[in-house]
Parts: C-alpha cells; structure tokens; sequence
C-alpha cells in the first residue's frame, strides 16, 4: 500500500497502493518485524491464484467504480464532515483489477502483482519481480550470492500484518519468501524494495506513518474481503 502524495488516476490509484505495499512494509520506520510468522497459510506460492490474463472483467468494473467514488469524494472537498462513505472488495475483484491494472500500465519491475486477504487486518501480497530489469538500473546491483537465483520473472512473497486507523497505516512484517519458500534476508529484500520504489510513479515518503488515500480513515480485512471506510 501506498503514500499517494499526488492524486492519480483511479485507473492507477489501487496498483500503487498495493505495489508500495513492500516499500511502506520495510522501509516505514513504523514498522516492526515480527520473529513468528502467520500459521494461517502455507509459504509456498501455491496458496495465490494462478496468473490472470488481465481483462476488464465484471470484476474490475466494480474496483473501478468504487475507487472513481472515492476519488470524487476526495476531489470534491468532502463538504460535509459527517459524512463518510465505505467499501467493501472481494479478494477475486481485486486481483482481477492488479492483472488488469499492469497490462493497461505496466510497472518497472513488476510482472505480476495478487494478494491473499485473511482476518483481522493480515495479508500476503505475491509479486513477481523483473530481476533483469533491476539490474540495469543504477540504484541497485544483485549481490553476488543472489546473482544465479535472482535473475529473470521471480515470484517473491511478503506475509504482514497492518493496522490502519485515523487515516495512517502501520505494518508488522511476518515474513518474505522466495519461489521456493525459503525465507528471504531483510537486507537483501531492503535493497530490492528501495530500487522498486524509487522507480514507481508515486512520490512517497516512507520515513513515517503511511497515510491512506482518498480520505479514508479505517481499512480492514476479513477473509477475502477488504473494507475501508472514510
């Protein structure tokens, strides 16, 4: 999830906010690590659905839909203080709406982005990472040890859990994982986050807490389904 300190497009708004999912996990001074990791699902990949050909399905006409709503009611000034509006989004729409997403406006780095959503504000966000492309950009070079295993479209995986509360959002870190769920080292995964965030289009500052978008206060998650609320 993302500081959009810049309003986009509603078309983009959701690839960037789960896109900067990684940055604001290790890099918000905020954030914890945690030593126990989440029991709820396997660390393997297999537990995130297969890749998604990225049409504009029924699906990712209603994610469209609710973020236009939330970006009018945040363009338009919030008149009036008591009024607040909420949502609620499938996992299946969401995904759908990532897949979409980079097709309609690919993103440095990432090949594929899917989320698992689970109770009480935890989730697993899956992304796969274009290691070619990011050896070519100046502001990161694969350490040696990683060059065989981190080269080519890998998937990797990040479990955590947040807390998003008076329109700012923190994150406990439970884990990251490579293709084969072998535990990946912060340091490295560090490194990897700070080159993909400096070259998305968002500007954001992840020395802080990170605020949410388009006015919301709260977002939650139940299993498979996330809700926010302004």
């Amino acid at each position: 999830m993302v500081i959009l300190m810049k309003m986009k497009p509603p078309s983009t708004a959701l690839m960037g906010f789960v896109t900067l999912l990684l940055a604001s996990v290790f890099l918000n001074s905020s954030c914890t690590h945690s030593n126990s990791k989440s029991p709820s699902l396997p660390h393997s990949l297999d537990a995130f659905p297969s890749p998604l050909p990225g049409d504009k399905t029924e699906g990712v006409v209603h994610v469209l839909h609710a973020l236009d709503v939330l970006s009018r009611y945040d363009q338009n000034g919030r008149k009036r203080e008591a009024e607040t509006i909420g949502f609620q989004l499938p996992e299946n729409e969401i995904n759908e709406y990532l897949a979409y997403s980079l097709r309609m406006n690919p993103r440095p780095g990432i090949s594929r982005a899917a989320v698992k959503l689970l109770p009480n504000d935890e989730i697993g966000a899956l992304v796969e990472i274009d290691f070619d492309a990011l050896q070519k950009w100046p502001s990161w070079s694969i350490p040696g040890v990683f060059q065989k295993l981190l080269s080519g479209r890998r998937p990797l995986r990040v479990d955590a859990h947040f807390h998003a509360n008076a329109g700012k959002l923190t994150f406990t870190l439970n884990g990251a994982y490579g293709p084969d769920g072998s535990v990946i080292l912060d340091e490295v995964m560090l490194e990897m986050i700070q080159a993909l965030a400096i070259h998305q289009p968002e500007w954001y500052d992840t020395t802080r807490p990170v605020p949410l978008p388009f006015g919301l206060q709260k977002v939650w998650t139940q299993m498979q389904l996330v809700g926010g609320e302004t």
